[in-house]
């Protein structure tokens, strides 16, 4: 969702700007430590001195960091040349940051297929009809970033339809000229095993199918903190939640000693896939994350899918600062910054009662999208008066630096 010049804020009104401890590198200084904590990631020999060290980079999460700057001109491991040479003259250039968001968004919600005589979905491409589709399906409610990207790329078509019961949107071409662009794009770009696969066959078909000679190139995408390719994945395959829907308590059956419900913030980003344990290990070592890769199933089959959850501070607030640098442009951007609100609530650390839970748990509600968007940079450092007064009324825990513990004497 593209963000608005003109900033309101709904329910935070009167914002209160908090102390910021800025990064003493600078933006220079912690780009420079990122290019060499993640040139060490993705050696060959990496291995969890890599994890530890990126960490030690990074630092805090209490320090709010400077975002580097980004001309847009490079996304590192991806190469754009053959896409720019085989654009249409009178067609703008686009950004190479939105293009490495476009494929982490295609690699998790686009596909490449056609549909027979009973319009049912075949992946692949058609030999008969010679015909290849490309579609990003997504729900009706998100149909404006369709729109958008068919904006920014100059072809495509954009339709609603409904399927039991459900409204959806697509964005669709079949066009020959369209769809060698794309091959163009993804050539050498997907980050995805499943999907390096699919683009292999695909471009096999089509270069036998259309005559073309077309050759594959090396893979050297790569999910990094310096480029897109991750915000475009969650854009369309990741998840933010926190337990704001149960009024902050910590978990089911969890009370004190007396027997009362404890309340806390939780927060949680997440990403399901089928496979791709490379993947999701690379991201859990570049935010330095602790849990462990999980599995589940979707509940409709028994089917087992790999899950990352991170849950901790510090690389929540190292997904926030990449989320900064690299915007969610879908409505998933609501649920990010929900979920850097609450992070902003937990570092904190505040001791939560039922009433503050309940007061807090409203607010955060109250956070929607109206085309009148507030910044995730502004989630964890501009508060209403109502929630400054109830944050500040708190009793501190242990982990607050400013907690005094009582004398024992």
């Amino acid at each position: 969702m593209l963000e608005q010049p003109d900033r309101r804020f709904g329910p935070y009104l009167n914002p209160f700007r908090l102390g910021v401890r800025e990064n003493p590198l600078g933006s220079v200084g912690f780009a420079n430590m990122i290019d060499e904590c993640e040139g060490r990631l993705h050696h060959p020999r990496a291995n969890q001195q890599v994890t530890k060290t990126y960490n030690k980079c990074l630092g805090t999460s209490e320090t709010t960091r400077e975002a580097a700057p980004d001309s847009g001109e490079f996304q590192p491991f991806f190469n754009f040349s053959d896409f720019n040479n085989h654009t249409p003259q009178h067609i703008k250039k686009i950004d190479p940051r939105f293009l490495t968001w476009f494929i982490g968004f295609f690699e998790g919600d686009g596909s490449v297929a056609f549909r027979n005589s009973n319009g049912q979905l075949n992946f692949g491409y058609d030999p008969v009809k010679k015909r290849a589709d490309f579609e990003i399906t997504q729900d009706i409610n998100n149909i404006q970033l369709l729109y958008f990207i068919r904006k920014i790329m100059g072809f495509g078509r954009v339709m609603e339809y409904e399927k039991n019961g459900r409204k959806y949107a697509r964005f669709y071409t079949s066009k020959r000229e369209h769809i060698v662009r794309l091959l163009h794009l993804f050539n050498g770009n997907f980050v995805l095993e499943k999907r390096r696969n699919q683009f292999e066959k695909w471009l096999n078909d089509i270069n036998q199918g259309w005559g073309l000679n077309i050759p594959l190139k090396p893979w050297t995408g790569r999910v990094s903190l310096k480029n897109a390719w991750l915000s475009g994945f969650t854009d369309a395959d990741g998840g933010f939640n926190t337990n704001s829907n149960t009024g902050f308590a910590a978990g089911k059956g969890t009370k004190d000693k007396n027997g009362n419900v404890i309340f806390r913030f939780n927060t949680k980003f997440y990403i399901t896939q089928d496979g791709e344990i490379p993947v999701l290990t690379t991201i859990q070592q570049l935010t330095g994350a602790k849990n462990k890769l999980s599995q589940s199933t979707n509940g409709t089959s028994k089917k087992l899918y790999n899950r990352l959850e991170i849950t901790s501070i510090e690389p929540t607030a190292i997904l926030i600062d990449y989320f900064k640098r690299f915007p969610l442009k879908g409505k998933r951007h609501i649920d990010c910054l929900r979920w850097a609100r609450v992070h902003a609530y937990k570092t904190r650390h505040i001791i939560l009662n039922e009433g503050a839970a309940k007061t807090l748990s409203r607010l955060l509600e109250k956070l929607q999208d109206s085309g009148e968007t507030m910044s995730l940079a502004d989630m964890g450092v501009v508060f209403s008066s109502e929630e400054e007064q109830l944050l500040n009324s708190l009793p501190l825990s242990q982990k607050n630096p400013k907690y005094l513990k009582k004398s024992t004497s």
